[in-house]
């Protein structure tokens, strides 16, 4: 990429033969181009997740799970409708119970992994506005700096050209780890600010994508975005603030895993103080 000044590449990607027929992708690594994965209209997700392979359904009790589902598939609908709303219908909406379930399993499964990097200062501005939109910027940070879902891969269903052609059939991968770090959109993109949508930068959320989808949309039943979405950040937010009501300080150790980011406490400093 370096060397051709670009952000949109050829490569192979895990999984390879013989667990995939296909490794060959077209990787996405900024802001402006990631969002093609989006569009319903000209890529298709069928048996595409976070990579080329799909597992059995097999192992969701004989089901393909929502998230391997196109959106003209037309059990997706049915599917993230009922995972919106629960399973509140479940018999009109003509899904089985068993189905459902194993769709609620996988959906778990795809868990937050948080990055603790949150300054002393926070302790006075949560308390205080505990009762309003609190941690909520941290929040948004953490998820553009630690996507809980890293990776995104679609099929082209037509050719692409503005710069870079891509042909139809081509597998696309989107690469949020160097996406949402776009030094181009974002300042000093390494480096983890909690102030960072504050104010004129709340624009910058609709560059957010950890939900497969931008941040400032809601996810519906005809697109791919997490159903988890709101729920996700809000319980990001109820750690933060619950940390904070409790202790003053803390001592954490960051480090990282294979799939993710590990964080271990290493001693609680001080207690809250009213």
């Amino acid at each position: 990429m370096k060397k051709y000044d670009t952000r949109v590449c050829r490569t192979n990607v895990p999984h390879g033969p013989f667990n995939a027929r296909n490794s060959k992708v077209v990787v996405l690594v900024d802001v402006v181009s990631y969002p093609i994965i989006f569009y319903n209209s000209q890529v298709d997700k069928e048996n595409y997740f976070d990579g080329t392979f799909m597992s059995s359904p097999s192992f969701n009790g004989g089901y393909k799970v929502c998230a391997f589902l196109d959106t003209t598939n037309s059990k997706h609908s049915v599917l993230k409708g009922l995972i919106l709303s629960t399973l509140a219908r479940l018999e009109k909406l003509g899904v089985k119970r068993e189905e459902a379930c194993h769709n609620f399993v996988f959906l778990a499964a795809c868990r937050i992994q948080f990055i603790w990097r949150l300054h002393t200062r926070l302790v006075k501005e949560i308390r205080t506005a505990v009762k309003e939109a609190v941690g909520v910027t941290v929040v948004y940070e953490t998820l553009r700096m630690d996507t809980p879902v890293p990776f995104q891969t679609v099929k082209a269903i037509s050719n692409h050209e503005a710069s870079f052609l891509i042909k139809k059939d081509e597998l696309i991968f989107g690469y949020q780890p160097l996406a949402t770090k776009d030094s181009n959109v974002f300042n000093n993109a390494e480096d983890f600010n909690p102030d960072r949508f504050v104010g004129y930068g709340e624009k910058l959320l609709k560059y957010v994508y950890w939900s497969n989808g931008k941040e400032i949309d809601n996810p519906t039943v005809d697109d791919k975005q997490c159903p988890g979405k709101d729920l996700i950040v809000l319980l990001g937010r109820l750690l933060v603030v619950e940390f904070f009501m409790r202790y003053d300080t803390f001592e954490i150790e960051f480090g990282k895993l294979l799939l993710g980011s590990k964080v271990t406490f290493k001693s609680i400093i001080t207690k809250a103080t009213s």
